[in-house]
């Protein structure tokens, strides 16, 4: 499976992916054993981004696979057009 597609919702980075497929991603990662970190984000995470530097390059480094957690994340996606993510 090749790298996700990345979006950007409220300055974050977001993998676009409903749940079902975020799943196939982290057992594709497992299976193929490759180290990467899982991170939910929302919109605490949106502060937290603006706050912190060392945060933001983490969700964005290539090993990072940034996943939406709540309502107003997808619903930013989906006001973007960005289309379903997270739930």
């Amino acid at each position: 499976m090749s790298d996700p597609r990345r979006v950007h919702v409220a300055g974050l980075p977001v993998v676009a992916a409903d749940v079902a497929a975020g799943l196939d991603l982290l057992w594709d990662d497992i299976a193929n054993g490759r180290p990467r970190v899982y991170a939910f984000v929302n919109a605490q995470s949106a502060t937290l981004r603006r706050r912190s530097a060392e945060y933001g390059r983490a969700l964005e480094a290539a090993s990072a696979v940034p996943l939406a957690d709540g309502a107003p994340m997808t619903a930013g996606a989906r006001l973007l057009g960005l289309g379903a993510i997270g739930r």
